[in-house]
């Protein structure tokens, strides 16, 4: 499994998945390898590998949150809306106090204009993970949305001091836009 993490970690897709197929034909009950194999489907286009890596890793634990996620937001990214929101509902069930789960929900709920659900995600992540980067971003998409742009800055900002090098672009752009609040207040 580390050799095919290393392999994805470093671009190398084909290769991470060429390690994660013979992990698993080493270790076939591993729902790890079968995850992971996933996302680097997923990651090279290939989405419908991707579900049934995903699927044979919930069959081997249905309980397995990583995959419920990841399996989430693959229907999320085909357009299957309510069978993303049924799985990341599931992934809460399993583990009730992981952010990322709620931080999910609340994104499907962002483009339907369900901002109270979208509000009441986010807030649950933030309950969980206060620095969640992920949950201060799309609060302050939210906010913004709604047209409270004190709200939406806070939570601009704070995604910006949380982001680190894994949103390094993302935070840059966050910068740029807050210049631009200022500018027009």
């Amino acid at each position: 499994m580390a050799a095919g993490l290393g392999d994805q970690q470093r671009g190398d897709l084909a290769r991470a998945i060429e390690q994660y197929r013979r992990g698993i034909e080493a270790d076939p009950r591993n729902p790890g390898l079968f995850n992971n194999l996933g996302i680097a489907l997923r990651q090279s286009g290939r989405v419908d590998e991707a579900v049934e890596a995903f699927d044979a890793a919930l069959k081997l634990d249905p309980k397995y949150e990583k995959a419920l996620n990841n399996l989430g937001v693959t229907r999320y990214q085909q357009g299957r809306y309510e069978a993303a929101i049924d799985l990341f509902r599931q992934a809460i069930r399993v583990n009730p106090s992981n952010a990322e789960s709620y931080v999910n929900l609340g994104v499907i709920y962002l483009p339907a204009g369900r901002w109270d659900d979208a509000l009441a995600a986010f807030q649950q992540a933030m309950q969980y993970d206060p620095r969640s980067a992920e949950a201060h971003y799309n609060l302050a998409l939210l906010w913004e949305r709604r047209g409270d742009r004190d709200r939406a800055q806070e939570h601009y900002e704070k995604f910006v001091e949380l982001a680190g090098t894994q949103h390094a672009d993302l935070a840059a752009r966050v910068k740029e836009h807050l210049r631009q609040f200022e500018r027009r207040r």
